[in-house]
């Protein structure tokens, strides 16, 4: 004889089935990258831990979020750039009372190329621990004078500084900056119409410290 529920017991059984239905069917799913499965042989375990893995952690990655104020980003005091095409990471001081960038670099060099005067110069990457050779057209010199220090000539050239979103083609100093802390000082021609400054904080931009 076919066993059956008393009914009672069958209308609650179909409550439940209906509630865990549209709950699993409501229920947000969400997706996130994990590592990729290591395979492993199973007759290297024994029989007991056979299927007893456990799955991989996932890997939550954290995109920056910069920060905008009437279209205009919100810089602090100090941030993470990137310079040129190379993309070479450093860490630039934010200074509104200097007209323009400039760059620590070494090694000066001039010279021609198709009837045009160029410049190359090593730029240290503390990614690498090494010096990337970049090579740009020369623009112009300008003299340079630091507080209590005679004017200095520095050749200009253009090189793009990408800052959180912010992305410039700006005019360059190049000099020696081994005596600050910072290899790049951010001038108001990176500045001027596209960022605010905020003194008190630090890697607003790049959300990283």
């Amino acid at each position: 004889m076919k066993a059956t529920l008393p009914i009672p017991t069958r209308a609650a059984a179909i409550i439940a089935f209906a509630i865990l239905t549209v709950a699993c069917s409501t229920a947000p799913v969400t997706v996130v990258e994990s590592e990729p499965e290591t395979t492993i042989a199973t007759s290297t375990l024994p029989p007991d831990d056979v299927g007893s893995v456990p799955a991989p952690e996932p890997i939550v990655i954290v995109e920056p979020c910069p920060i905008t104020l009437d279209d205009m980003l919100l810089v602090g005091e100090v941030e993470h750039v990137l310079v040129g095409a190379e993309q070479i990471l450093l860490q630039a001081r934010i200074d509104t009372g200097a007209k323009t960038t400039s760059l620590d670099v070494s090694d000066i060099e001039y010279f021609e190329r198709d009837g045009e005067r160029w410049v190359q110069f090593a730029v240290a990457d503390p990614s690498t621990a090494t010096s990337q050779i970049l090579q740009r057209p020369f623009k112009r010199k300008v003299r340079i004078k630091r507080h209590g220090d005679e004017s200095q000539p520095r050749p200009i050239v253009t090189l793009i500084i990408s800052m959180g979103n912010l992305s410039r083609e700006v005019e360059v100093s190049l000099t020696d900056r081994s005596g600050f802390r910072y290899p790049v000082l951010i001038g108001r021609n990176f500045l001027d119409d596209e960022a605010l400054v905020d003194v008190s904080r630090k890697f607003v931009a790049t959300d990283s410290d």
